[in-house]
């Protein structure tokens, strides 16, 4: 079991406190050494100089625990470490596996932005979106692959495209409450358009806008 910081640091701070006090103790044993020591017997002095040994000696185990503490906290770190590199280059290996797979389905199409009328042409389309730049998606409509519905593509970029609007959703989006543009972070689909390919570019049909809401 891996033993924290949280745990180790008390048990320092309390032999430290130890040692503290067996010290004050050698300092108040020589004291009395000083003044008995014209009228002690040498019996009485011997028995003195033994608890000063003893107590020499608590220190140095003392001193030999706490070293062979931090070597035992060292090493448990050590091999922690380890084992969390090892986690992460599993986990690292498995997101990587996952990240190809990431929206690459056959039905789906994604997009950056439109031209200014509205246009998203076929040549830039992709069938995935993994880093997050692409901010419309076509879902493409059953055995077709010309015909589809156009949605907003929620991601982490949402605040870029509502700061430039006029660019990124204008000539292809409603927006229900434009009103609330300076107060959201997220954008959210309402109603998707229809939208087809025709001679290379996939345009809206007749009438079709997409229906969006700032959040």
């Amino acid at each position: 079991m891996f033993i924290n910081d949280a745990i180790i640091l008390p048990i320092l701070i309390g032999i430290f406190l130890v040692m503290v006090f067996l010290l004050s103790l050698v300092g108040i044993t020589n004291k009395r050494k000083k003044k008995l020591v014209s009228s002690t017997t040498i019996p009485e002095y011997e028995n003195l100089f033994s608890e000063l040994n003893q107590i020499s000696q608590k220190l140095d185990e003392i001193v030999a625990l706490i070293n062979d503490r931090d070597t035992e906290t060292v090493d448990r770190l050590k091999f922690h470490k380890k084992q969390v590199e090892s986690e992460l280059e599993s986990r690292n290996s498995v997101t990587n596996t996952k990240t190809e797979m990431v929206e690459k389905r056959t039905d789906c199409l994604f997009f950056t932005i439109p031209d200014s009328n509205g246009v998203f042409a076929d040549s830039s389309r992709s069938d995935i979106d993994i880093d997050g730049d692409k901010f419309y998606k076509v879902v493409l409509n059953k055995d077709s692959a010309t015909n589809g519905l156009l949605f907003y593509n929620s991601n982490s970029r949402d605040l870029k495209a509502i700061n430039r609007s006029q660019s990124y959703l204008d000539s292809v989006c409603e927006i229900e409450n434009s009103d609330y543009k300076h107060h959201s972070t997220k954008i959210e689909t309402k109603q998707p358009a229809e939208i087809e390919l025709i001679e290379g570019k996939w345009t809206l049909k007749s009438n079709q806008r997409v229906l969006i809401r700032f959040t």
